[in-house]
């Protein structure tokens, strides 16, 4: 196991009664690094973010967080920041107001909420309440509220949903700078456009196992795109169970 690693997840294992979501998944994602989870709907994707910040406890295996095992993890809120899409935020309060709600149930600074809200591109809308905002300026907001207490770790499920063409290039170029930084992102998606553009390491969730590759590899050394190679070795073979 790498001690500089910020993931580490060691022979996971999840089932739900008598099925098997995935089994033995083991893996690393390193400061600095974009990781793209892939694979069709109800193959586990979301579960095995879910197993990563703590919402579901694995049947086997361990998980650790930048070397330290998971529940020895302090202010473990503050060190991942999870976007699920925003089906949680209180409809009937401001954008502001939320964002300030959740930097107090974070133990965020309350300094970095009008930074975040320019950052995100919400700022002209803080005085809205939730309910009227579009999908796109919903998922911004998650996007903001995970981002507030500055974590090292950014798991994200489905958070292009609803974003417009200049939401998605911003989008990009958001974790493209967090990578930057030092920031380590883990993304669940289906936008193999995006993949191609910004992820070091593909991970592919299927029938319950899980393999990892270098992009490169991966689109065999840049003859063809992420997509092309996706439909091929897997398409024809892909599980389409109800989601998870």
């Amino acid at each position: 196991m790498s001690l500089t690693a910020a993931i580490t997840l060691q022979n996971i294992t999840l089932t739900f009664g008598k099925r098997t979501i995935f089994t033995n998944v083991s893996f690393q994602i390193e400061p600095g690094e974009i990781v793209a989870l892939l694979g069709p709907n109800g193959a586990g994707k979301s579960s095995l973010l879910n197993c990563i910040v703590g919402a579901i406890s694995p049947d086997v295996g361990q998980i650790f967080v930048m070397g330290q095992p998971f529940f020895q993890v302090s202010n473990l809120s503050q060190k991942i920041g999870f976007v699920r899409g925003s089906s949680g935020l209180d409809k009937g309060i401001s954008v502001k107001n939320a964002l300030h709600v959740s930097a107090v149930a974070l133990g965020a600074p309350l300094q970095h909420e009008e930074n975040l809200l320019k950052l995100c591109g919400i700022f002209e809308i803080r005085k809205q309440k939730i309910k009227t905002l579009s999908t796109g300026e919903k998922q911004r907001l998650a996007i903001a509220i995970a981002l507030l207490p500055n974590p090292k770790v950014l798991i994200l499920d489905e958070p292009q949903n609803g974003l417009d063409a200049e939401g998605m290039i911003w989008f990009r170029n958001l974790l493209l700078e967090i990578s930057k930084n030092g920031g380590s992102v883990l993304l669940a998606t289906h936008y193999l456009s995006e993949v191609e553009l910004i992820a070091d390491r593909i991970a592919i969730i299927d029938r319950g196992l899980l393999q990892i590759e270098d992009k490169g590899l991966f689109s065999r050394q840049g003859s063809a795109s992420i997509e092309e190679v996706y439909l091929e070795r897997f398409g024809s073979s892909l599980q389409s169970p109800e989601e998870i």
